[in-house]
């Protein structure tokens, strides 16, 4: 089952007329169109919304849901850690603490969430970290 355009709308490229079809082999082994349902002239954008719902029900992996249906049970931090990672990075200071592993967390720890040498371990758990 997919989309199908036939053709503009006279004097507007944007719109095309839609159909959902589905493809067969008749008797005699020939490749035919079933037009399931015709959607008439919708534009060009909203037929790559339905693309993609067709799409989707093809693949199994693929969930489809309203973002009322979606519920965030927590988040990593991610940017900060990355953008300070970077910062020592190009400021090569990563070259400068290689030889001790925990130096950089610390680093990052202390300007983001300062906390105690023990604490970091605990704070490095439960955040994104780029090695």
């Amino acid at each position: 089952m997919y989309l199908k355009c036939t053709g503009n709308r006279p004097g507007n490229d944007s719109i095309g007329y839609y159909k959902i079809v589905e493809s067969y082999r008749d008797d005699n082994n020939k490749v035919k169109q079933k037009i399931l349902f015709n959607l008439g002239p919708i534009p060009h954008s909203k037929a790559n919304h339905i693309k993609a719902v067709l799409e989707a029900n093809r693949n199994p992996d693929v969930i489809c849901t309203s973002l009322e249906n979606v519920a965030v049970k927590g988040h990593k931090k991610y940017l900060d850690v990355v953008v300070l990672y970077q910062l020592l990075k190009k400021w090569k200071l990563l070259k400068l603490f290689s030889d001790f592993n925990y130096v950089v967390p610390m680093i990052i720890n202390h300007c983001l969430e300062p906390t105690s040498k023990k604490g970091v371990t605990d704070w490095v758990k439960k955040l994104f970290y780029l090695n």
